[in-house]
């Protein structure tokens, strides 16, 4: 029986208010997730849940920058002007496909890790995108 391919994580991009930051992608996480709405009745006999609402989220660790049209020159605006923007994240470079879905999703940023670390640590912010919107995927 043939083996299924396996995928290893080499490029990701991610592109944050039309700013394509890929180049400082260290890690990235999409989660596709829906409220659990309480449903238990009586006479049942353990807790019982349907799907709500979605409330997806996405984190995005980067390579901390302070150059112009990096990473702090996007982010920190987004925050001070609490605007809402969208993000899009897919898993290598290259045209969208059934292999490498993109992911795009509008979002607010309500805390921003400036910084973090010790002495001789690579700089980095791990964000924690607010996901205001449903998840489109691309696999065109």
């Amino acid at each position: 029986m043939p083996r299924t391919a396996s995928f290893v994580y080499k490029t990701p991009q991610a592109t944050i208010n039309s700013v394509d930051l890929s180049d400082c992608v260290r890690e990235s996480e999409v989660v596709l997730s829906k409220v659990a709405i309480g449903d238990t009745s009586s006479g049942d006999l353990a807790e019982h849940f349907t799907a709500g609402l979605e409330q997806n989220k996405c984190s995005v660790t980067l390579r901390q920058t302070f150059e112009a049209a990096k990473v702090d020159a996007t982010l920190r605006p987004l925050w001070q002007n609490d605007t809402e923007f969208e993000v899009k994240i897919s898993p290598a470079s290259g045209t969208n496909s059934a292999t490498n879905p993109g992911f795009t999703f509008n979002c607010i940023l309500l805390d921003y890790p400036v910084l973090a670390g010790k002495p001789g640590d690579l700089a980095e912010t791990k964000i924690d995108f607010t996901v205001n919107s449903v998840v489109s995927v691309d696999i065109t």
